[in-house]
This record gives structure tokens, sequence and C-alpha cells, in this order.
């Protein structure tokens, strides 16, 4: 025996060396290839169950702050399941979605390492600054591998993977990202190259894209960011001045003064007539929002404890929507995660939820600035999203919000054994 157990241990050692190679591919991939993420994904999967070393896996999960609220959610969504009005098959498809609470915990495991972490990040920085290239190239290039590839100018959607949406949610992300690493680098050049990362980021979304969500999610993040890395005398005057300075370059953005004027315009419409889920025929993008939302509050009015169950907003939304040609595509989520958990899990669901954001949050105490920075900033944009869209329903989304938030709350566990 004495022979076999070193052997036994190098050899669990490389599987789980071969686990954390497999997340550095899925932080690369993710916001580019999503089929491939997800094949990286399963096999980290594979080879963390293969690692075996349990004991320890489940110390590193149960000290970090977000184990709770995250056990907390998938528990409310498997109840939830048990007495959904839904199909089976978007039962399954919801616990397949909401399963992101448990890979989170996973993820936890093997960011244990500094150099894990950073390895991850530097992924994800490669990925975005491909993007942002390919954003800018298409300015002046056809970029084939572009969803606006097309090349176009200023005002202009310049949109590369997935949907604008997606792009700018992603890419409010990096811009923090990159100007946590300015603060944090040491060597003059790439402390200027990463700033300029960061305001090329900010700049695609206001002027490059179509994404209203993009345009409040860049402009909450910077101020939030602002806020919690200034002095505490200054902290709401720079973070007030860093939301007026990018509301200001918002309104020079030809296609922003469009996209949001049309949301006015669209709300006003809308407000002054029906809104029942029948007049999702014919309806604006804002509109149909609007008629979610408030079908939405409607249905947790009569459900506000636990909600119809987990998988079962379409399912409802079918039996009020009617013959409307335009409900297979308004009904598989309501544009708001918050509602989405409200009509399935109830108000638990949606207390539940905040429960799970504020536990990100209260940690981001235990992190030097501006790490902590990065943290908040990101957590604002995940309520932004979860405002006005599926934030961990919509698949790039998703990965989004579940491997960086594990990401940043595998620095909280870091930070916690120092």
């Amino acid at each position: 025996m004495e022979k076999i157990e070193p052997n036994f241990l190098k050899q669990r050692s490389v599987v789980e060396l071969f686990a954390r190679i497999s997340l550095v591919g899925v932080f690369l991939l993710f916001p580019i290839k999503l089929g491939a993420a997800n094949t990286l994904l399963a096999l980290t999967v594979l080879f963390w169950l293969l690692s075996g070393n349990f004991k320890v896996k489940w110390l590193a999960i149960a000290q970090n702050p977000i184990t709770k609220a995250a056990l907390l959610m998938f528990g409310l969504v498997l109840i939830g399941a048990t007495y959904s009005i839904g199909p089976t098959d978007a039962i399954l498809q919801a616990l397949n979605k909401y399963s992101k609470f448990l890979f989170l915990l996973m993820t936890l495991t093997l960011l244990v390492d500094a150099q894990w972490r950073e390895r991850c990040w530097r992924a994800f920085a490669i990925a975005m600054i491909f993007t942002l290239a390919s954003t800018y190239a298409g300015l002046w290039v056809h970029v084939p591998w572009a969803a606006a590839a097309t090349p176009s100018g200023w005002g202009a959607d310049h949109t590369v993977f997935k949907d604008y949406i997606a792009q700018g949610l992603l890419m409010a992300t990096f811009a923090a990202l990159s100007l946590t690493k300015a603060f944090e680098e040491k060597r003059p050049l790439l402390r200027v190259s990463w700033a300029a990362l960061s305001v090329l980021a900010s700049l695609s979304i206001l002027f490059l894209s179509s994404g209203r969500t993009g345009y409040l999610a860049i402009i909450v993040a910077l101020s939030v960011y602002a806020f919690s890395i200034s002095p505490k005398r200054m902290r709401l005057v720079v973070a007030l001045a860093a939301a007026l300075a990018l509301s200001t370059l918002l309104s020079l953005s030809t296609s922003a003064n469009q996209r949001l004027t049309q949301v006015y315009t669209e709300a006003k419409s809308q407000l002054s007539g029906p809104a029942a889920l029948q007049q999702l025929d014919g309806a604006t993008s804002t509109g149909a929002r609007l008629i979610m939302w408030s079908f939405s509050i409607d249905q947790i009015k009569e459900r506000p404890l636990l909600g119809s169950g987990t998988g079962s907003y379409r399912a409802v939304s079918n039996q009020v929507c009617g013959d409307s040609p335009e409900c297979p595509a308004n009904n598989v989520h309501p544009h708001s995660q918050f509602l989405l958990f409200g009509v399935e899990l109830g108000v638990i669901g949606i207390l539940s939820y905040l429960f799970y954001l504020y536990s990100a949050a209260q940690a981001s105490r235990r992190l030097q600035s501006p790490k902590r920075a990065l943290l908040l900033s990101f957590l604002s944009i995940m309520v932004v999203a979860s405002l006005t869209h599926g934030a961990l329903w919509l698949a790039v989304e998703n990965h989004l919000f579940t491997f960086v938030l594990a990401l940043l709350m595998a620095e909280v566990g870091a930070s916690r054994d120092h």
C-alpha cells in the first residue's frame, strides 16, 4: 500500500490539474463560442468528480460566504420542481439553468490558488480583447465572425458575438476588470494599457452598440466602482461625477439617443393603452417588456408565497396569452430575473435571490481595493441585468454571472486565509 498510495495521489493531482485547465478554457471561450465552452465545462465537472478529495473541497466551499445563499437558491429550485404546474421538459430545463448555483460552488474549489485565478482572469481578458478589437475593426473592414459583419461607422451597432445585450454586459465587466488591472499594475506602460482598454471598452458600449441594458450597466458599474475606490469623504461626489461624465458621453452617441428616445416613445404608447398579455401581438420591444412585467406582478399577487413552481412561467403565460402569434417569442421569461423568480418561486424566491446578491456584496468587505470595487461593480451589472433581462436564464449571461462571480468569491475565500 505504501508504494501504491503516492501513485494514487499523483494521479488524482493530475486529474485535478486537467479540471483547472478545462476551467481556464471555459473563461476563454464562453464570451466567444458557447458550445465549445460547454464542452470544456462538462470536462471540468468530469475531472472534478474523478479527482476526489471531497472533504478538502467541501471545506473550501463551506468557508465561503456565498455558499449558504447558493445552496438556498438551488434548494428552492428543487422544491419548486415538486409543485410546479409547468411541463416536465420546462422543469428539467430550469433545473439545468439553475444548476449553475452548484457549478459556482464547484468552481470555488478549483480556484483556491492565486495563480489559477489569475489564469482565468487572463483567459477572460483575452476573449474580451479579441471581441473589442473585432468591434472597432468593424468600423472600417469586414469582420467575418461578427454578427454585424458589414463595415459601418460610428452610430451603428457593431456586435461581434451573440447579441448586443450580452456583449454590453460582458464589455461592462471587462471595463471594470481593466480598471482594476490598471490600479494593480506596477509597470507604467501596462498600467496605461489597461486603463486605455477600460476606456475603449466603455466607449464601445456607448457608441458602437444598440444595447440599452449595456448603457445602463456601464454607467452604474463605473459609478459604483468610482464610489467604492474613492476616499470616504469624496465617494458621493466622485460617483456622481462619474455618472454625469458617462451620461454626457451617452448623450453624444447617435445610436444611444435613438434607442433611448425609442424607449420613451414606446413606453408612453404602451402605458396609454391596454397591458394585457394578449396585446403582445404587434407590441414594441419596450411595450412587450412592460406587458410581461405587469403580467408577472399580477401572477405574483395570485401566488405570493411560493409561486407556481420551477419552470412554470411558460405554462402560466400560455394560459393567459391565448392564440397571440407573439406568445412563443415572449413567454420564455419576463425579461426580469427578479420577476421570473417571483412568478415561479414567489416572494420567497425574490428575497432569496436578494440574499444571494447581498451575501456577495457583504463579502466584498474582506477584499482590498480595487478588488472590492470590482466585485461591487460586477454585482451592480448583475442587478441591472436581473432587473431588465434574464440574468441567470439566458446562456451567455448565465455563464458570466456564474463563473465571474465564482472567481471573485474565490478571491474573497483566499483573503480569509491571509
